[in-house]
């Protein structure tokens, strides 16, 4: 049921100040999403593209990213 989820999705949003691996981003990746989320220490470890990150709290930008995201098909 989560990966029907996803795969019908167009984006994946992860507004989380504090993760870990979050596996979640993976398979989001996997379903061939793309995904904002905040520039957390680990994403740059662990997910070197297919993430668009904003600065921690920039609540603006996460939103501008989303919208960017939905209008513009090409992205």
């Amino acid at each position: 049921m989560e990966f029907q989820v996803l795969k019908s999705s167009k984006i994946f949003i992860l507004p989380s100040y504090n993760e870990s691996w979050a596996l979640v981003v993976c398979e989001a990746m996997a379903c061939g999403l793309p995904v904002v989320a905040y520039d957390l220490p680990v994403f740059e470890e662990v997910y070197k593209k297919g993430m668009i990150l904003i600065p921690i709290g920039d609540i603006d930008k996460f939103a501008g990213a989303i919208l960017k995201l939905l209008y513009d098909i090409k992205l």
